[in-house]
């Protein structure tokens, strides 16, 4: 009875010594795994910080932005009124032309009797 005894503890030990050792090689992959943890973690770390400066610099582009539009909603009443301005404008232009274009014949005419009354006098 003992040496059935001694044999199921010998084949239990081996049991255990194969378990050992793959736990051995779980522990090593979870140590490589930890390690790839780590670094990716720091490179993690560090995109975080560029993007924090990134979103600081965007921050203050979306301010300027603002600024911009607040300075340009301001003007826009003046803009409108030029333009509005420019188009009158335009249609009394139209309306000169209107206006001189019948007489710039009779001008070239008057332009040519005055020239020969200069040449002759």
């Amino acid at each position: 009875d003992l040496t059935a005894t001694a044999q199921e503890l010998d084949a239990t030990g081996k049991r255990v010594i194969t378990g050992a050792g793959t736990l051995d090689v779980t522990a090593k992959g979870l140590d490589t795994h930890a390690a790839e943890l780590i670094v990716g973690g720091r490179e993690l770390t560090d995109t975080a910080t560029g993007l924090d400066g990134g979103a600081e610099r965007l921050n203050k582009l979306a301010a300027s932005i603002d600024q911009s539009l607040r300075l340009f909603r301001a003007a826009l009443p003046q803009l409108l009124e030029a333009v509005e301005t420019v188009e009158e404008l335009e249609e009394s232009l139209e309306t000169v032309a209107d206006t001189i274009e019948p007489l710039q014949a009779t001008a070239e005419k008057v332009g040519r009797v005055t020239d020969r009354f200069s040449r002759k006098g």
